[in-house]
Parts: C-alpha cells; structure tokens; sequence
C-alpha cells in the first residue's frame, strides 16, 4: 500500500491536471465560437454597410439627375456626357451639400471619357490621393461590372481601405454609355479597426487564459502541500494520545472524500467563470452588431424633410432600435420599435426586425406600404421570439415634398405631431392601433393618413423616455414631454438632444430602461 502522503500528493495533483483540463477544454469552445462569431460579425456588418452605402449613393444619383436633367444635343462643347452648360458647378454644389450629410468622403462626377466634371471633398484631407484610381478606370470597372442588370459597381481602392461606387446619372438615349457617372468613395476603417480590435481582444483572453492556467496549477500544488502538512498533524497527534479500546485501531482520517468534494467544488466554480467569460464576448459582439445595424446620429436631410435619431441605452445591450429608408419613389420610411425586456435575447430581436424591414422594402421593389412592413415584422418576431419576447413598432411613410404621411402602430406610444399656430404650437398625437409584433400570427395593422404642413414637427419615442423614473419614484411622463416640444427649437438635433438631457436631468443620470427618440421637422 501506497504511503499516505503520497496518496495526497497524487490526489492534488489530479485535482490540478483536472481542473486545467476542464478550464482549457471551456476557454477552447469559447475561442471557436468567439472566432466564428466575429467572422458571422464581419460580415453581416459588411453586407449592412454596402447595403447603407449603395443606398445612399442611388438616393444622390436621384437628386442629381432631378435638379439636372440630361438631354442629348444640348452638350457642352467637347463634352461627350450629354450634361448641359453650367451643370457641372449645380452639380458640385449639390455634391457638397450631400457631402455634410452623408458617409462618401468625397464626390466626383465623371462624363463617359472619365474626366472630372465636378467634385466635393478634398481628396488630401482625406486621404483618398494615396489610394486614388483614374477616371478612365473607373468607367472601364463600371463597364466591365459582372453583373450588367445591376447599375451600380463597387471598385475596392489598391489599399483596400476604401471603395469606389459608380453609378450612371442617367441612361444615354443612344445606348453609347455616355451618360454622366457619380463616383462615391467611402472609407472601410471602421470595419477594418473592429476587426483589429475583435483580434486585440481575443489575444488578451488568450494570454489571460494561460496566465489562468499557471495560477490554478501553482494553487493546486500549494493545496497539497498544506494538506499533507494538516494529515502529518493529525497522525502524529493521533500516535501520541492514549490508546482507546472502545475505537477501532485501524480507524484512519476521511481525507479521500473531503479532497473529491473540494475539487468538485472547484472545477464547478471555474466552469462557471468560463461561462461567464463565454457570456461576457457574446454581449460584446451583440452590441457591436447592434451598434452597427443602427443609422449614424447625424442629421439626415431629404429636401424639406429632416430627421435626426438616437439610441440611449442603459446596458450593454437592450431592445431599443429605429431605422430608416429610401423608398423608390423619393419617399422616406421610418421605423422605430421597443422589445419587452432587455439583455442579448432582446437586441438580437431588434436585429432581426431590423432585417425584417431591409427584407420587406426589397420584396416589395422599395415601395412597401406601412402595413406591408408591420405583418411581415409581426412574423418575423413570432417565430423568433416564441411569444415570450415582444415588439410594439411605429411606422411611418413621408413625401418630402408633399408632407403626405401615413403610418401603422403596432402598440406602441403615439408619436407627437407639434404644429405652429398664433402663440405656443399645438400639439396632437398620431393616433392609430394594432397588436405587438409577436402577439398573434395573424396580427392585421390599419394604416391612417394625413398630411404635413410646413412648420410641422414630429417626436417618435420608445417609453424608456415617459417611463423614467427619479429618485423619488415619479415619472418623467408626458406633460414635461410636452413642456420641453413646445419650447425647444425647431432643429431636429437639437430638439432630440434636449430630451435626451432634460430626461437624464430629471433622473439624476440614472436610466431604468433604453430610450430612443427620432426628431422629424417638415420645413
């Protein structure tokens, strides 16, 4: 029989190799999903991103060939783009207005031949001069695009740090390919930093890892050795009392079960802190991917139309989210929406609306109806959040030009419609009913239309803002809601930004819920 104190030392031993096997084997599982997560990460935002990009680059060449027309003959001399005298300085004009307000870093438009017609944006401060690719070659890369029903084109810059987007103005009458072409160039660093940072990151927890590895061996080692020192104690105090008939003699300490009980404890705890680890990138990435899903805070003009959003949130991650889009016939559809509850399960919901609303403006060739949007989102949410996770939605259709609204709820708080008048501006609410996403598979939504005037002023909002809470347990509510519409000025930003700041004001910076808010003005 083995001597007892090599019966120790080996059981620690074992404890330790045990326990390390256990932490590897979890912080190896979590490596591999945390690396086919960014790689899922990367490029759903790449997709999102391009997607983002081409939009806005077709919504120009829109305005573009609206306030310039092309007509054949009417050519400037030894011009071959058929653009007419004078267009080029309207068009660079537009081209800069565009440029504060979109995400190109800069502009050029190109005649058939690719020589410059008009730009915006200087290509030295923005770096675009090092990676900068010919007009020439440009038009030969939108000739040679592979798919010809496309009419847009993506050319990655030689750096592979921006893209060129190309797209004609407007089709020449005589099929020659001489029409104008814009040229958008926009930057992917942002990507690139998210996937250095996501490669920092899990290096880190690499090194961590290990580092966690070498502790749990040397504390193993220093657990055997006070055990085996406790055991020695104990026989020896054991050798030098008075012999006891009434006990056994052979009567020996219950070290065994005391040591597989802590080790069990032990490789318990560690794989809860692997978890835990796991759980901790998951809601990393599920921010980025949320982050990253929702439109930039700046403000968006479309004509007398703008609108300027945000997303507040209390957590890592929460169920707040709002969107938009640039429907075909020069419309503008805005969506906001808030899940039930809050956490990962919350915002991959809001994802997942969110693709929802992508998919329904391309099933329905950029022209959904409101209603169109809220049943196919109604669906999507059904299934996927199995009726325990829920959605009240607000959407809305806009005519820049006309004011002509309409708009479906899905649950959700009547947005504030703010119109001038004599003294203080009247405010009413947009009032139309239906069901949560998610609340039945059969969910049908009412669409009410109406008209803005000039002047008009519309605030979408998520509860997280009338909800709010201050230390003495009152309610933001909607009358200081009210107070700060009426006396905020007209500017979208500023009218969002100053909600935002009288809600935390009254909270004391402290947040129960998200709050987002959308700021709409009819100029």
């Amino acid at each position: 029989m083995l001597p007892l104190s090599k019966i120790v030392t080996t059981v620690a031993i074992s404890v330790a190799l045990a326990v390390g096997v256990v932490v590897w084997q979890a912080q190896h599982q979590a490596n591999q999903f945390a690396a086919q997560s960014a790689s899922v990460l990367l490029e759903v935002l790449t997709r999102e991103q391009r997607g983002r990009w081409q939009r806005e680059t077709v919504h120009l060449v829109a305005e573009l060939g609206a306030a310039e027309p092309v007509q054949a003959g009417a050519a400037r001399p030894g011009a071959t783009s058929g653009v007419t005298t004078g267009a080029p300085a309207r068009m660079a004009s537009l081209l800069r207005h565009a440029l504060g307000t979109s995400e190109f870093e800069r502009a050029r438009i190109l005649d058939g031949d690719g020589a410059e017609l008009a730009r915006a944006g200087d290509p030295a401060s923005s770096g675009v001069a090092s990676s900068a690719i010919s007009g020439a070659a440009l038009i030969a890369a939108w000739r040679e695009r592979p798919d010809p029903e496309q009419p847009i084109a993506e050319v990655p810059a030689p750096d592979e740090e921006r893209l060129y987007l190309i797209h004609p103005i407007a089709p020449s009458r005589d099929g020659d390919g001489a029409s104008p072409y814009l040229v958008t160039v926009y930057s992917t660093a942002p990507l690139t930093a998210i996937a250095a940072d996501l490669e920092r990151h899990y290096r880190a927890e690499s090194q961590t890892s290990l580092m966690l590895l070498v502790l749990i061996g040397v504390g193993a080692e220093l657990l055997a050795v006070i055990l085996l020192f406790l055991y020695m104690r104990r026989v020896a105090d054991g050798a030098a009392a008075p012999a006891d008939q009434s006990e056994p003699a052979s009567h020996e300490p219950r070290t065994g079960p005391a040591l597989h009980h802590m080790a069990g404890e032990l490789a318990a705890l560690l794989q809860e802190t692997a978890a835990k680890s796991r759980m901790d990138k998951d809601l990393e990435i599920v921010q980025t991917v949320q982050t990253t899903l929702l439109p930039p805070d700046h403000l968006v003009q479309r004509g007398p139309l703008s609108f300027a959003g945000k997303l507040h949130s209390v957590g890592t991650c929460g169920g707040d989210w709002w969107t938009y889009h640039d429907l075909a016939d020069g419309k503008v559809l805005l969506a906001l929406g808030d899940v039930t509850g809050h956490g990962a399960s919350a915002a991959m919901i809001t994802a997942a609306a969110k693709a929802t609303c992508d998919l329904a403006c391309d099933l329905h060739d950029n022209r959904p109806s409101v209603s169109a949007v809220l049943s196919l989102m109604n669906q999507a949410v059904f299934y996927a959040g199995g009726r325990r996770l829920l959605m009240t939605c607000f959407a809305m259709v806009i005519d820049p030009i006309s004011g002509e609204i309409e708009f479906a709820n899905a649950g959700h708080n009547f947005p504030w419609l703010a119109r001038l008048g004599k003294g203080e501006p009247t405010l009413t609410s947009l009032i139309a009913h239906g069901a949560r996403l998610g609340d039945s598979r059969d969910s049908r939504y009412e669409v009410v239309r109406s008209t803005l005037v000039r002047g008009d002023r519309l605030l979408l909002y998520t509860d997280g803002v009338i909800e709010c809470e201050n230390t003495h347990g009152a309610q933001y509510g909607s009358r200081r809601m009210r107070d700060v519409i009426a006396t905020t000025e007209h500017d979208p930003m500023t009218l969002r930004d100053e909600m935002i700041r009288s809600v935390l004001a009254f909270s004391g910076g402290t947040l129960q819920d998200d709050l987002t808010l959308v700021a709409v003005r009819f100029a």
